[in-house]
């Protein structure tokens, strides 16, 4: 995929999660310094975006629910953990998107 294709789908992906376009921003901490976390919430919806800053693959904890990934739907997503490949981002949100 190229970059700008890259861009125009996660500007689609963005536009269609009322979290993403108006939440309020809340920056997680996570033990893991190679990875970073922020959640943007509204009333209706949670949304957690993780990244992995490095060039190895990172695991972290998952918050406690069920979880879609937006950007990478077939990414295993294990009860509690996940496990970010390289420069990998990941876009979460609870249940059904």
């Amino acid at each position: 995929e190229s970059c700008l294709g890259l861009t125009r789908r996660l500007g689609r992906r963005r536009q269609q999660q009322p979290a993403l376009r108006g939440g309020e921003m809340v920056v997680d901490v996570d033990e893991n310094t190679a990875v970073f976390t922020f959640k943007r919430q509204t009333a209706a919806q949670t949304v957690h975006c993780l990244y992995n800053l490095s060039q190895q693959p990172q695991e972290t904890q998952l918050p406690a629910g069920r979880w879609q990934d937006l950007l990478s739907p077939s990414v295993n997503l294990l009860e509690g953990h996940i496990t970010l490949a390289p420069s990998a981002a990941h876009w979460l949100v609870n249940g059904n998107a």
